[in-house]
């Protein structure tokens, strides 16, 4: 089946960046993978607003722009961001010493998705999530929109950064997982190649099962992974 311009685009990027289709359902929205895998085999139309996230998507990979006629490159804008701290599963930190030292600032390239939301940036310590696709390994740093701006709906498949919260708000935990979605709350899973990682379920008011609090930080929009040598 002859692929149209759209389809076919998506295709090429696809095949000249190396990204996954998995990840590009991600970064476009779509809740299963197997909708891109249609539409490279022409067998499922590209909406507006699909192509529109896989424009500024594989415009920040600088591989240039979908072939429409009012098509214009997007050009990432680099932001100066401290890093909030770390993420690590399971380690839990006083509220009040959070703040006792200056952050380090860094510059990240804002997703064009979400032009006006604030940014935030951690390091990752642990292999909870070096399982994920794209892996996320110990050392790592993670970074993207603070949630509440970007009015998202929570959707399966995210890569969140939660905070987890004691009962009485004296203790917290960053961490990443990736979310699921289901009718009676959700789920946010590790991704991990060690069993010891769990996952946190928590009921539609986001108490988690063993009576913490779990709030959706940000998304996880981009992963800076480090070189071993």
């Amino acid at each position: 089946m002859a692929l149209s311009k759209h389809q076919q685009w998506i295709a090429d990027q696809l095949a000249a960046t190396g990204v996954s289709q998995s990840e590009l359902a991600r970064q476009i929205g779509l809740d299963d993978p197997s909708k891109v895998n249609r539409i490279v085999r022409g067998l499922r139309r590209v909406q507006p607003d699909e192509l529109e996230r896989a424009e500024a998507f594989f415009a920040s990979l600088a591989q240039g722009t979908p072939p429409t006629d009012n098509a214009r490159p997007v050009r990432a804008t680099m932001v100066p961001t401290p890093v909030s701290g770390q993420v690590s599963a399971g380690l839990f930190q006083e509220i009040d010493a959070l703040g006792s030292q200056d952050p380090d600032e860094v510059l990240v390239a804002r997703d064009p998705r979400y032009p006006q939301a604030r940014i935030v940036v951690f390091d990752v310590g642990g292999n909870s999530m070096n399982a994920f696709d794209p892996p996320i390994p110990d050392g790592a740093r993670v970074s993207g929109p603070v949630f509440e701006d970007t009015r998202e709906v929570p959707r399966t498949g995210m890569a969140v950064i939660i905070q987890r919260s004691t009962s009485d708000g004296q203790m917290i935990e960053w961490s990443v997982k990736e979310l699921e979605v289901r009718d009676d709350g959700y789920t946010f899973h590790p991704r991990s190649t060690d069993p010891r990682y769990k996952p946190i379920v928590v009921d539609t008011d986001l108490h988690a099962d063993d009576g913490k609090t779990v709030e959706i930080v940000a998304l996880v929009t981009d992963v800076t992974r480090p070189v071993r040598w």
